[in-house]
């Protein structure tokens, strides 16, 4: 798990490859413009911390060969586009920023394409805040998550206060692997701005193969605690089929 940053946000992302780094999409996205940020286009650098405490964070800058994301993610943008994560047809939610260096100390994680289910065991982690969206967010606030959960049934987007209506549900489990957060279990986290991007472990005795990407949430109330935890689904359920794009990228996947 990796910290990445630039000089507008920190954001979280995971090595899947010699050198290659993956987060969410919306984290690279323009949306008013529908394009690449352009901190994360060719020639720029993308800067990266594997330490686990944002407040003694140390980055080094990578050059950017290319930043991957999806072309459906463009194509159905009709500008200023927002994410309309109950279509069925939404595009999947994940970027991977290949750089021109290596860096061997960073550990590089594999993409799992074994389906995830419900009751699987599994890793949140992200640098994102601690106290809910919209509470103080940066690196005073920020550390290192991480919170063993087990995946969630479709059922559980269907809570009090929801914007998920019954009979989207199953659309929505097709596109992201779900799991608690703490306002549905206190033992569970969260996730916040800033965890966008990071990784959703298998929790598979250590070996900590990559099922899914922190996207989105769900909430019962305004106190910004998420109810369920959105992770955009890797594996050969996701109904994007989106292995064999990685593997063509030189994704590690297994």
């Amino acid at each position: 798990t990796t910290l990445i940053t630039n000089t507008v946000l920190e954001r979280t992302g995971a090595k899947v490859g010699p050198r290659h780094f993956m987060l969410a999409a919306h984290c690279v996205v323009n949306y008013e413009a529908n394009e690449l940020q352009w901190w994360f286009q060719p020639g720029n650098d993308v800067w990266v911390s594997p330490d686990k405490n944002t407040q003694n964070a140390t980055f080094r800058p990578l050059p950017i060969v290319q930043t991957y994301v999806p072309q459906s993610w463009f194509d159905t943008c009709t500008v200023p586009c927002g994410v309309n994560v109950l279509n069925p047809s939404h595009p999947p939610d994940l970027a991977v920023v290949v750089v021109s260096v290596d860096t061997p100390d960073i550990a590089q994680a594999d993409v799992d394409l074994t389906p995830v289910l419900p009751g699987d065991p599994l890793v949140i982690m992200g640098y994102g805040c601690e106290q809910g969206v919209g509470q103080p967010f940066g690196s005073d606030y920020a550390r290192l998550k991480l919170e063993e959960v087990t995946a969630q049934p479709a059922s559980a987007l269907l809570h009090p206060g929801t914007y998920v209506s019954s009979g989207d549900e199953g659309n929505v489990a097709a596109s992201y692997v779900i799991t608690p957060g703490a306002r549905n279990d206190s033992s569970a986290a969260s996730l916040c701005p800033g965890d966008s991007g990071g990784p959703l472990y298998r929790n598979d005795a250590g070996q900590k193969t990559l099922v899914g990407v922190n996207a989105y949430y769900t909430f019962q109330d305004g106190d910004g605690v998420s109810v369920t935890n959105w992770h955009t689904r890797l594996d050969a359920a996701s109904r994007y089929g989106i292995g064999a794009w990685l593997e063509n990228l030189g994704v590690n996947v297994v």
